[in-house]
Parts: structure tokens; C-alpha cells; sequence
């Protein structure tokens, strides 16, 4: 079961080989947590498919960074477009699984 409160991948999210995963902040998640209407917020299929949507756009400028730079974003660029705009935070590079996690946070 997938839910918010893990690290968030998606078979798709590659760049160059690695995977790209994305986890979000204690503060965004509080956020999440504060805006939602239902008590079960972290595995609600609903908040995670509207999720799930937002870090696509995230991991759609990921790739066309990287595309267009030939790197990747670091801590402290947004991610952003017309509705959202999340920061990095933080980003983890784990070589043996060739995976990258972007901390995000609003």
C-alpha cells in the first residue's frame, strides 16, 4: 500500500539510468495533514492520487532540468508551475540502487 509518508516513486521516474524518488517534509506533511478532511490523510486514495499528480509535474521538471542542463536540481531550487511550488530541501544520492530522493517541502 502506498502512502504519503514514504518515499514516492514511480516505475516512469528515471534520468539517465537512476531512479528519482520524492519524500515530503515533516512540514508538508503537517500541511497535508491541517488541509485535509478525512483522518486517515497519509493512505487516503484520494489526497495520494491528487499527490501523486503534483510530484509528477515535480519529477516533469526534474527531467526537462536535466534535459536542458545536463544535471540535476539541487537543494534549494522549486519545482514549480501555475499551482505549485514546492521546494527541495534536501536530496539523497544512494549509488547502490542508483536511486536519488528529492526532499520536497512548500
Amino acid at each position: 500500500m502506498r502512502t504519503l509518508i514514504d518515499a514516492i516513486e514511480h516505475e516512469q521516474w528515471t534520468v539517465n539510468d537512476w531512479r528519482i524518488q520524492f519524500t515530503l517534509s515533516e512540514k508538508q506533511l503537517h500541511l497535508i495533514k491541517k488541509l485535509s478532511h478525512v483522518e486517515d490523510w497519509y493512505e487516503n486514495q484520494s489526497v495520494i492520487d491528487d499527490w501523486m499528480v503534483k510530484l509528477a509535474v515535480c519529477f516533469y521538471n526534474v527531467e526537462k532540468f536535466y534535459e536542458s542542463f545536463g544535471y540535476l536540481p539541487q537543494y534549494g531550487d522549486r519545482l514549480s508551475d501555475e499551482d505549485l511550488g514546492l521546494i527541495i530541501q534536501e536530496r539523497t544520492i544512494d549509488g547502490t540502487s542508483k536511486t536519488i530522493t528529492f526532499v520536497l517541502s512548500s
